[in-house]
């Protein structure tokens, strides 16, 4: 992990990403990588008119830590999203400051 100070943000853009994407089935997997110590990730995934669907947050990570969350394809009240565009924010916040990274997804089923 010797490369997480030399450009934090772009080693946190990196290392955030779903699979598989496009989405065919009823399942997804985030992965999200934390770039420094103590810090509190968030995941907001979005319509592409800008309507929250889902958000989950994940505190007290360590320097490397990789956090998975499996996503079974459901909006807050638990019901299955519609195929489409969909685009996620990931966020990492700490007392150093806030790195974040918007990237894009699609549901094919």
């Amino acid at each position: 992990m010797a490369n997480l100070n030399s450009d934090a943000a772009k080693t946190f853009a990196d290392n955030a990403f779903v699979y598989p994407n496009p989405i065919r089935d009823d399942s997804a997997t985030f992965q999200f990588l934390a770039v420094r110590n103590n810090a509190s990730i968030s995941l907001k995934i979005y319509t592409i008119a800008g309507d929250l669907v889902r958000e989950e947050r994940f505190t007290g990570l360590t320097t490397g830590a990789i956090q998975p969350f499996h996503w079974d394809v459901t909006n807050k009240a638990g019901k299955k999203v519609g195929r489409g565009l969909y685009y996620y924010v990931v966020r990492e916040e700490d007392a150093d400051g806030t790195l974040q990274t918007v990237k894009k997804l699609a549901v094919i089923r």
